[in-house]
């Protein structure tokens, strides 16, 4: 049988520390707009990357 100080101590343990979410320093929304071009931007690098590379693999293929 669990003593009433173990059930208090578990029912302490399940109560949120805060009445709603924690606020975020920065809105969603902003972090969306960094986060976006920059995916855009490491995207694009690595398909210019793997484009250059084929390039110099099929101008050697051609030698």
């Amino acid at each position: 049988m669990i003593g009433s100080k173990a059930l208090l101590c578990t029912l302490v343990l399940l109560i949120p520390l805060h009445g709603g979410p924690a606020p975020s320093p920065v809105p969603h929304w902003a972090m969306l707009l960094a986060v976006v071009p920059g995916l855009w931007l490491v995207i694009g690098g690595g398909v210019l990357a793997i484009n250059r590379l084929l390039r110099r693999l099929e101008s050697e293929e051609r030698h």
